[in-house]
């Protein structure tokens, strides 16, 4: 099912005109309310699989406790690992255009976003008190959310979530559904006492 679900995903905006697309998408999201990503107890656990790779951005397929939910889009990937030296990985990183360091992090649910907040009551974050999902201790970097976005203007660092991968460009679709959709399953989890990582590959 989870590879089936990839294919459509990735050659649905090729293969179907709008009223077919339209259907995909209604579709997609009856498989997703489907899909039970919760456990009993434990961790919830996040892995992002980084698939495509060029020089602005970085395409990862995302899972929840090894349910594939969606994709991520990052900026450009240039080699960083969260084990490598602090005074390497600053070396390295261009600012506001390399994706975080490849590792495993604790995500933060409690903390509020200055930059959203700024933004005020008419930021679409507003309804969640701009508490968006939070890396943990990400190295030479700080403030990495998951939160809306299509393409790689729209990042700094952080990941963007989507339904499908844009058949042109460095993109992914349907950000703000995917996002709120994830978040559901994430504040779930936080709600239930669970500790939630995501581990990037």
């Amino acid at each position: 099912m989870e590879n089936s679900t990839k294919i459509i995903i990735a050659a649905s905006v090729l293969t179907l005109g709008i009223g077919g697309f339209i259907l995909y998408r209604k579709r997609f999201a009856l498989r997703q309310s489907l899909t039970n990503y919760q456990t009993n107890g434990g961790d919830m656990k996040l892995q992002v699989k980084r698939i495509k790779r060029t020089t602005a951005s970085t395409i990862g397929e995302l899972y929840i406790n090894g349910k594939f939910f969606g994709y991520t889009l990052e900026d450009r990937d240039r080699g960083l690992s969260a084990d490598m030296p602090l005074a390497e990985i600053k070396k390295i990183k261009v600012n506001g255009e390399t994706c975080i360091p490849a590792g495993t992090y604790v995500i933060d649910m409690n903390t509020v976003s200055p930059k959203y907040q700024a933004r005020g009551a008419n930021s679409t974050y507003a309804k969640i008190g701009f508490k968006l999902p939070r890396l943990l201790n990400v190295p030479a970097y700080e403030g990495v959310l998951l939160h809306i976005g299509n393409y790689p203007k729209d990042t700094e660092g952080c990941l963007l979530i989507g339904e499908s991968i844009a058949s042109k460009g460095d993109a992914i679709n349907n950000s703000s559904a995917a996002f709120w959709r994830l978040y559901a399953e994430l504040e779930k989890a936080h709600k239930n006492g669970q500790r939630i990582t995501i581990t990037i590959v």
